[in-house]
């Protein structure tokens, strides 16, 4: 088992929603400096966005790499 996936484990056991463990596991395996206060935002996107939906899971696994690359960096994207 990979470290990501250990703190994964940890993060959903411990009674993270799907979107807040993937952060929450991002940010400690690759040191992503994401406060607490602004983990919270994640909570929103549990369980499908709380309608079944879009899977939180995904929503975190997109949040962590957009952390990662930047502001900056992702416009080229937008365009």
């Amino acid at each position: 088992m990979t470290i990501l996936e250990e703190n994964v484990k940890k993060y959903y056991q411990s009674g993270y929603n799907c979107s807040e463990t993937l952060l929450h596991a991002c940010n400690e395996t690759y040191q992503l400096d994401i406060s607490e206060e602004d983990m919270k935002m994640m909570a929103g996107f549990g369980g499908g966005m709380f309608i079944g939906s879009t899977c939180g899971a995904l929503i975190g696994s997109i949040a962590a790499p957009s952390k990662m690359a930047g502001q900056k960096h992702m416009k080229c994207y937008l365009n």
